[in-house]
């Protein structure tokens, strides 16, 4: 067995010199030609402290007011963070920074967005130390917002509006008004970036990662909206049509991911829908077939991230362990909506019990070992967690792990700004309450819940009484049943969460 001196002395006393001990090479062999072996590089941990690279800052203009200059910094070393989540993102670490320098609307946005990410911070930190925050609040993020939306005005009125910096600002303020708990106009930011690109004649080369962190954020209405068709589904259509034998990077396995998953959500919503709720039966094959290929794509993709992390020359970070892991939960739950899409009894969903039970294990680990600070966007935008969870709670019957997933989603950071992770939470527990009355069952199984009893569908009001800062916040919130059996009308129950 090597002790530690001879390992430390080895480098230079196969030569006969002694170390000096110099790392990473010793000087007494450098100085005089020799080659030496140095000292083996340390191995990254995988339980090591994560730590987000932070580009050093930029040279900001004269123009650039003291209060933007600070909104700037915060941005980049907090909100940046934030909403990039678990995956590194060169929109928000790298794109936009840049983009302030050059543009009034980029940088009014930014310092809206960044200021009230401060503001909102200071906030929490105050009410949970028992001070009153109402006073808490300037002017200057919703004044920045204003002009920015001036400034988001006047490129679009110039001859050739320059679209990857429109995009830009669509992006920021959809984010703004995500942190101001205004659901209905981030949707509607959303909706507008998409005209501008289906109208866009130019030639004028498109930012792929801008492209692509709009198909994102477009997602997050077709999944909580049930009759939105996500707006990007024929930019995903253009992306990522070949299955690779291997995801080389985090990012490659993201945005495959989320390719697939927009291809999905417009199947639903433009296909499988209207005969799973309005027309059961007479599915043509094309149908089944293209549902299949949809739960095949989702199983490979499972594959490839656990093939990935398996490597046995990868060193992943914390927080890169915790975005592969969100991925494969994710790969999962678009597996049993892919097999599930046609069917209109939610019995379907018993079979996968196992899978449900991955997808709770895997949330349960992420949940356990990551910093809760830097999911204040996660939830919200990109959705981490929240979704698997949702979709365990609402569509596995198994009382005890539904509640585990229950209790999970509970956990999740609820602070302001992330106001549907209270809003689902609530939805997921009256879905519960409902399925189980009258189940003199302690712990009810998948089988003592007929499907006259279950739920079939959940979704949102598009436009939500969510107030920002007040005391009590609600949305409207409904779910479909059919309580007289398949061949039954639709029976629709509204449900306002307060929280």
């Amino acid at each position: 067995m090597t002790s530690a001196n001879e390992v430390r002395h080895s480098a230079s006393e196969i030569r006969r010199i002694k170390c000096d001990e110099c790392k990473p090479f010793c000087k007494r062999c450098t100085a005089t030609g020799r080659r030496c072996d140095g000292y083996a590089p340390p191995q990254q941990s995988l339980c090591a402290k994560d730590s987000l690279s932070i580009q050093p800052s930029l040279s900001l203009s004269g123009s650039t007011t003291t209060l933007e200059k600070r909104s700037f910094e915060y941005f980049r070393l907090r909100t940046a963070p934030c909403i990039s989540g678990s995956f590194k993102d060169p929109v928000w670490e790298k794109v936009v920074l840049q983009a302030f320098q050059d543009h009034q609307a980029v940088r009014f946005a930014l310092s809206a967005l960044s200021s009230l990410h401060e503001e909102t911070t200071i906030r929490q930190a105050a009410k949970s130390d028992g001070v009153d925050s109402g006073r808490m609040q300037t002017t200057f993020p919703t004044q920045q917002y204003s002009k920015a939306l001036n400034g988001l005005r006047i490129l679009l009125g110039q001859p050739t509006p320059p679209l990857n910096v429109v995009l830009l600002c669509s992006l920021l303020c959809v984010h703004f008004e995500a942190l101001s708990e205004r659901f209905a106009p981030a949707l509607v930011h959303i909706e507008h970036a998409i005209l501008i690109l289906d109208r866009n004649s130019k030639p004028e080369p498109l930012d792929e990662d801008i492209i692509r962190a709009l198909m994102r954020v477009d997602l997050q209405g077709s999944q909580y909206i049930d009759t939105r068709i996500p707006g990007m589904s024929a930019y995903a259509a253009a992306l990522d049509n070949e299955l690779p034998t291997a995801f080389t990077s985090l990012a490659h396995a993201r945005n495959y991911c989320s390719t697939w998953l927009s291809r999905l959500f417009h199947f639903m919503r433009g296909t499988s829908d209207a005969y799973k709720f309005r027309d059961p039966g007479d599915v043509p094959i094309e149908a089944y077939a293209a549902a299949q290929q949809l739960q095949q794509r989702f199983i490979d993709i499972d594959r490839l991230i656990l093939e990935f992390t398996q490597r046995p020359a990868l060193r992943l970070t914390i927080r890169e362990q915790n975005g592969l892991s969100m991925l494969r939960a994710r790969a999962k739950v678009d597996g049993i909506l892919s097999a599930a899409a046609l069917y209109s009894e939610s019995t379907v969903f018993d079979r996968y019990l196992e899978v449900f039970e991955e997808i709770y294990v895997i949330c349960k680990y992420v949940l356990d070992s990551e910093p809760t600070d830097r999911r204040l966007f996660a939830a919200s935008l990109d959705d981490g967690l929240l979704y698997p969870l949702y979709f365990t709670v609402v569509c596995c019957r198994d009382s005890r792990l539904r509640h585990a997933a229950l209790a999970a989603m509970k956990k999740l950071p609820s602070r302001d700004g992330i106001w549907h992770v209270e809003a689902l939470s609530g939805l997921a527990e009256s879905v519960v309450a409902y399925e189980e009355e009258g189940i003199n069952i302690k712990t009810p199984l998948c089988s003592d819940i007929p499907e006259w009893r279950r739920v079939l569908g959940t979704a949102f009001d598009a436009l939500g009484n969510v107030a920002p800062h007040n005391r009590t916040t609600c949305i409207n919130g409904h779910f479909r049943t059919r309580p007289n059996g398949m061949d039954g009308e639709w029976v629709e129950t509204k449900r306002t969460i307060e929280w």
